[in-house]
C-alpha cells in the first residue's frame, strides 16, 4: 500500500470511529497542517511517517516504520529512494534499478536489471555500424534492388540526432575511415559495384563516387570481400586481388592475394591483414615498393574453420568469427606479429550448443578489454568475453537478429536488420 493511500485510509477510518470529532481541515500542502499531519487529497490527515525510523514525525533519520531501512510503508520490492514519500519499484524504475541510485543509461529496467534499449526504430534494414571520433556511423541497405539505402551518423553525445551523409544508394555496405574521410561500397544488383566517400565529421556533405565498375562481393554473396582505409589510401578487394587507390592521385594499384575468396580486410600501422582459405595473411600496404610486396601467412585458423563470417581488431590482435560446416561457430584471435594464435571461443553460443541450432558470430567488436559478439540463430544474443586466457563468454543481452556491432568507451551498439532498429546497452 502506498504512503499516500495509507494516510488517506487512516483519515477515512478516523471519520468512521470518531463521528463527534471536529470536521477535517482543508489544506493546500503539508505546511498548512499540524505537526504529525500531511496534506492528502486536500485535507489534513495523520502522517504515515517522516522517514526517520522512530515514528515521531520529526524527520531525524530512518523511514518511519521503525526498522531503519528507508522504505517507510512501501511494499516488498520497493523503497522511497528519493525521500519524497513515493515508493520506487526497484524491478522497473530506470533511475533506481535493483537498488536506489542505480541509473540505467538505456532508460530501461526489467526485473531489477538494466537492459538494452532501442535508440532508433523504423530504419530500412540497417546492417553495417561503426564508431569513431565521437560518432556512430551506420548504413541502411534499404529494399533489395532499389535506391532506398543511406549512410547516416549520430553523435554519441546526442544519439537521437541522426544526420544523413548519403542517400539514394543501392545497398550501401562496409564503412572505412581514414582521418576525415569516410568510405563505403554501393552493392548494386544490375550493374557493377561502386566506391563512395564523404566527410566523416562536421556539417554533412554530399557523397562522391570515386570508383565504379567493380565486383566487390562475389556471386550470390551478401558480404564484401573487404574494405579498409589508411594513410591517404582506400583499400578494397575483388575476387582475386587487393587494390589500393590514392585519394589525391586516383591511381589504382594492386597486389595478387595468391588465391581467391579472400575476405576480412583490415588496416593497421602500414600493414593490411586478411584471411584466405583458413590462412591469416599480412601484406605491406606500400604497393609501390619494389619488389612489389607479397602477402605472407601469419597463422592458420583451426581445422574446419576456414569459412570466416566476421572480423575485427584492436591494438595487438586480429579476431575472426568462423562458420564451420555442421558444427558450432567459433572465434580465433591472432597476434598481428604472428607470434600467437588462440582459439578463444570454441562455441559461440554456450547456452545452447545443440546440433539443431548451431550458431555463428555475425559481428565482432573489441574495446581492448573485452571482445563483444553477436549471434543470429533462433537464439539471437549478444555476448562478451574478457581478453584473458581461459575466459568464458558472458551473455549480456537477448535481442532480435543482431547484424552489426560496435563499441565506445561506455556503450555497446548493434543493428537489428529484421526489426529496423539500433540498440544500445551500457557496458
Amino acid at each position: 500500500m502506498s504512503k499516500h493511500l495509507l494516510a488517506l485510509t487512516s483519515f477515512s477510518l478516523g471519520l468512521l470511529v470518531c463521528l463527534g470529532c471536529p470536521p477535517p481541515v482543508a489544506c493546500s500542502d503539508d505546511a498548512t497542517c499540524f505537526e504529525g499531519e500531511a496534506c492528502v487529497d486536500g485535507f489534513c490527515a495523520p502522517s504515515p511517517g517522516d522517514g526517520d525510523g522512530d515514528g515521531d514525525g520529526d524527520g531525524d533519520g530512518g523511514d518511519g516504520d521503525g526498522d531503519g531501512d528507508g522504505d517507510g510503508d512501501c511494499p516488498a520490492g520497493a523503497q522511497d529512494c528519493d525521500g519524497d514519500g513515493i515508493c520506487d519499484y526497484l524491478n522497473q524504475n530506470s533511475n533506481h534499478c535493483g537498488s536506489c541510485g542505480n541509473v540505467c543509461a538505456t532508460g530501461v529496467c526489467s526485473g531489477g536489471t538494466c537492459v538494452a534499449g532501442a535508440l532508433h526504430e523504423n530504419l530500412s534494414y540497417p546492417v553495417t555500424i561503426h564508431h569513431e571520433g565521437g560518432y556512430v556511423y551506420f548504413a541502411e541497405e534499404g529494399n533489395s534492388g532499389s535506391e532506398s539505402g543511406a549512410v547516416k551518423r549520430f553523435p554519441t553525445s546526442n544519439p537521437t540526432q541522426i544526420e544523413t551523409l548519403a542517400a539514394g544508394m543501392e545497398s550501401p555496405r562496409g564503412i572505412a575511415i581514414d582521418n576525415d574521410e569516410l568510405f563505403f561500397m554501393e552493392m548494386r544488383y544490375q550493374v557493377d559495384d561502386a566506391l563512395w566517400h564523404t566527410k566523416k565529421a562536421g556539417p554533412p556533405t554530399e557523397a562522391s563516387r570515386i570508383e565504379d565498375g567493380w565486383d566487390l562481393e562475389g556471386s550470390g554473396s551478401s558480404f564484401l570481400y573487404g574494405l579498409a582505409a589508411g594513410e591517404g589510401y582506400v583499400f578494397f578487394m575483388d575476387y582475386s586481388a587487393l587494390h589500393r587507390r590514392g585519394l589525391q592521385s586516383a591511381v589504382i594499384e594492386e597486389v595478387d592475394t595468391g588465391g581467391s575468396f579472400a575476405k576480412g580486410l583490415m588496416y593497421d600501422d602500414g600493414y593490411l591483414f586478411f584471411v584466405q582459405a583458413g590462412v591469416v595473411k599480412r601484406v605491406d600496404a606500400n604497393f609501390g615498393a619494389l619488389p612489389t610486396p607479397e602477402p605472407i601467412g601469419l597463422a592458420n585458423l583451426p581445422d574446419g574453420h576456414t569459412g570466416v563470417y566476421s572480423w575485427t581488431q584492436d591494438e595487438d590482435w586480429l579476431y575472426f568469427g568462423s562458420n564451420p560446416s555442421a558444427r558450432e561457430g567459433g572465434i580465433t584471435r591472432v597476434r598481428k606479429d604472428g607470434a600467437m594464435t588462440e582459439f578463444m571461443v570454441p562455441e559461440v553460443n554456450p547456452l545452447d550448443t545443440s546440433s539443431e541450432d548451431w550458431a555463428k558470430a555475425s559481428a565482432l567488436a573489441s574495446d581492448g578489454t573485452h571482445l563483444y559478439y553477436a549471434i543470429t540463430t533462433s537464439d539471437a544474443r549478444i555476448y562478451r568475453v574478457a581478453l584473458a586466457a581461459g575466459a568464458e563468454p558472458e551473455l549480456i543481452a537477448e535481442t532480435n537478429n543482431p547484424t552489426g556491432l560496435t563499441v565506445d568507451d561506455t556503450f555497446v551498439y548493434w543493428t537489428s536488420s529484421a526489426s529496423g532498429s539500433i540498440w544500445r546497452l551500457a557496458k
